[in-house]
């Protein structure tokens, strides 16, 4: 069975656009195009123009019976991030801040409008650099990555081995969280710079099926239709299966 949705904005496959992006442009300049090093953020912690975001989440997976299906759940570690994250990181839960319900599925992309009052809130505006972490899997910190990108904001880059990575090498963390009042900052992108071309829905991979090669970053079980955790297993039409976690050294 072939998978077919409505909506096309499947974090996953974003997920794999930005992996791809970030390790083709990262090795023409380092500093903050699109991924840099835990030495590199130890460095600019100060940074007044720096913004640092810390975007922790996971997608729970829980069998269900003797059937293919996984059932999955969207959780954001706001806890996790509570007891002990980067200094003067700000908090961003990719369950809600940056994504909503479309046609029936989960975690797609939020409207222009509520993302960009959302990045303000949190101090993410011209004029303003920022830096974006997960655990270290880059399954959200990707997410955030393209979407910023998307929306025309071109000064955002991958921690390099995310949360995980800073941890091992004992580097300093707090459990303090600054006032947010004092984080407010326009946006203030010409429009004009939002990158649509990193999106397409639906009707624009049907149409040009003939032209497109898509990748399918998500498991090989996924991909096969082993296991389903939508309507419908499989996978689109001539995609190619590259699982995200292949890309990553581990």
């Amino acid at each position: 069975k072939m998978f077919k949705t409505k909506a096309f904005e499947s974090f996953i496959l974003a997920t794999c656009i930005a992996l791809c992006n970030t390790f083709r442009i990262m090795m023409k300049n380092h500093d903050l195009h699109n991924m840099v090093t835990t030495d590199w953020l130890n460095a600019h912690l100060t940074d007044p123009d720096l913004v640092i975001v810390d975007i922790r989440g996971e997608v729970s997976k829980k069998a269900n019976g003797d059937s293919n299906f996984v059932e999955t759940s969207y959780i954001s570690h706001l806890d996790q991030y509570r007891e002990s994250h980067i200094g003067k990181a700000v908090f961003v839960d990719w369950t809600k801040d940056i994504a909503a319900e479309k046609n029936g599925v989960p975690v797609q992309l939020i409207d222009r409008e509520t993302f960009i009052e959302r990045m303000e809130a949190l101090g993410i505006g011209k004029g303003r650099r920022v830096v974006v972490y997960d655990t270290g899997e880059m399954l959200f910190a990707t997410r955030l990555w393209w979407a910023m990108k998307l929306r025309g904001f071109e000064d955002v880059a991958l921690l390099d081995g995310g949360w995980a990575k800073w941890n091992s090498e004992e580097r300093i963390v707090t459990d303090e969280i600054e006032c947010p009042l004092k984080q407010f900052c326009e946006w203030n992108i010409d429009p004009k710079l939002e990158d649509l071309s990193l999106k397409i829905d639906m009707e624009g991979v049907r149409n040009n099926l003939s032209v497109l090669q898509i990748i399918d970053a998500r498991s090989k079980e996924q991909y096969s239709g082993i296991e389903r955790r939508a309507k419908k297993s499989g996978h689109i039409p001539g995609a190619l299966n590259v699982p995200y976690k292949k890309l990553l050294n581990t």
